[in-house]
């Protein structure tokens, strides 16, 4: 931003890379000049530390209760204050821990245990992550747990799920399906489960509110044959899913579509979301090598340098900081990063790079008469003036209307519709809001337009901050 006789600017960058800035000074009698550079802006999240566990056995899961992270696998357990520093210990003599949630005041994991003839199914739960006591031990192996609204859900080969409602007793689930199902998360009201096939190489999708009823959305997500999730997990907004040949996939109407937006060779176990940023990690199946991607908005994603290392199994964020867990008792853990910028921030970085002039918001860089601000609000192009809001100015059913559209997703700025009948003193005074949703604010002078004196309205744009 630009500081009033200020000698200098400050921008900032949602992610590291090589940018090209332009700064243009004006001494306001004609004079200007520019000057150009190329600037390399580090990265945190490009920056990744490998922490010891304690183990070498494969951690399959992590997840975050209490200001601790809390990382599970087999036979093991590893827990951390602050993502650095793990202390580990043995769960059970032949427990296989494949996923793990908190529920406010214990952890429940799952994964298959032995019966004494055969290994099965199983479920622990633990009030702090150390003491663990076995809930469950029967069925086909059991690979992810979820946990929303009062109900634990966990899911497992040939069609296999178990229903809690305590974490202690378990019930079985008919889902009606023979297919794995490897994956299951809860996010916006909802259960999602993920499965595959791998004799007829499809996948599928369901999804439910209670863990009880549930509906097969299989058919409208997209999912070609060959394709199928075997990794899903609601972060932020949205559910993220991967899988074989599908890559990441994201949908934001509960499971109904899918959108894939990246190489379909890219298979990432690990996602998590936190200060604005999301994160996907895993490897490449066209040639093995491994991979971190990030987004700001769970759609476009950018790969990151990443070192060799073992298979990650899942991610989370903690501290500030993603950690990633994986074979070999392998734990990593990035720099500590802030969020990056949001809403008109991010615009104005997204439209002005390097800030140049006429960029604030108050001003209006294309002259169109829509301030930075309202073309920010109003979802038009800043940079062409061609591009501004209709605001819909009209006498509607004998009273002076307007209607001002609206951006979807912005909800940093206020507008505001002022009165005046003198073109000098302007109020909210005088005017009735007829609408005001995610899409339009409609308002109208509150007197009819017959009442014989001049009616003014004006639009103003606020940031809520």
């Amino acid at each position: 931003t630009v500081s009033t006789n200020s000698p200098t600017v400050s921008h900032a960058w949602a992610t590291g890379g090589s940018y090209t800035v332009s700064v243009t000074v004006s001494d306001m009698k004609g004079g200007i000049t520019t000057d150009t550079a190329l600037m390399v802006v580090s990265d945190p999240l490009a920056t990744w530390h490998s922490r010891s566990s304690g183990t070498t056995k494969p951690l399959y899961d992590i997840t975050v209760a209490n200001g601790q992270a809390l990382a599970v696998g087999e036979r093991t357990w590893a827990l951390s204050n602050d993502g650095t520093t793990w202390t580990s210990g043995s769960l059970a003599s032949n427990a296989y821990i494949r996923a793990v949630v908190h529920d406010g005041s214990q952890f429940v994991a799952c994964g298959y245990d032995y019966n004494g003839s055969s290994f099965v199914g199983t479920v622990y739960t633990s009030p702090n992550g150390t003491s663990w006591t076995r809930r469950l031990l029967s069925g086909e192996y059991l690979y992810d747990i979820a946990y929303g609204n009062g109900v634990y859900i966990a899911v497992g080969d040939g069609g296999t799920m178990w229903r809690s409602t305590n974490g202690t007793s378990w019930s079985p689930v008919a889902t009606g399906v023979t297919q794995d199902l490897p994956g299951v998360t809860f996010g916006n009201g909802i259960f999602m489960v993920v499965g595959r096939d791998d004799t007829n190489w499809y996948g599928i999708v369901h999804t439910s509110p209670d863990g009880v009823n549930w509906t097969d959305t299989t058919p409208t997500t997209g999912l070609e044959y060959f394709q199928s999730f075997r990794h899903v997990q609601y972060c932020g907004d949205r559910f993220l899913a991967s899988g074989w040949n599908a890559s990441i996939q994201h949908s934001i109407d509960n499971g109904v579509t899918f959108a894939l937006a990246q190489p379909v060779e890219r298979l990432t176990p690990g996602f998590a979301h936190g200060n604005g940023v999301y994160l996907a990690a895993g490897t490449n199946q066209s040639d093995g090598t491994d991979i971190n991607l990030i987004s700001t908005d769970g759609e476009s994603w950018t790969p990151l340098t990443t070192a060799s290392q073992d298979n990650r199994n899942a991610a989370v964020f903690f501290n500030d900081t993603f950690i990633t867990v994986g074979n070999n008792g392998s734990i990593w853990q990035s720099a500590a990063f802030t969020a990056p910028p949001e809403g008109f921030a991010a615009w104005q970085a997204l439209h002005f790079p390097g800030s140049p002039p006429l960029s604030g918001p108050a001003d209006d860089f294309d002259h169109d008469g829509i301030p930075n601000l309202g073309e920010y609000a109003t979802g038009t192009d800043p940079k062409d003036g061609g591009s501004r809001a209709d605001l819909g100015a009209a006498i509607d059913a004998g009273y002076f209307t307007i209607t001002v559209p609206k951006a979807a997703g912005v909800a940093d700025v206020s507008i505001v519709v002022e009165h005046s009948t003198n073109l000098s003193a302007w109020s909210t005074a005088g005017t009735t809001v007829l609408e005001d949703n995610a899409t339009q604010l409609v308002v109208r002078v509150t007197a009819p337009a017959s009442g014989g004196g001049p009616d003014f309205l004006r639009v103003r744009f606020e940031t809520n901050d």
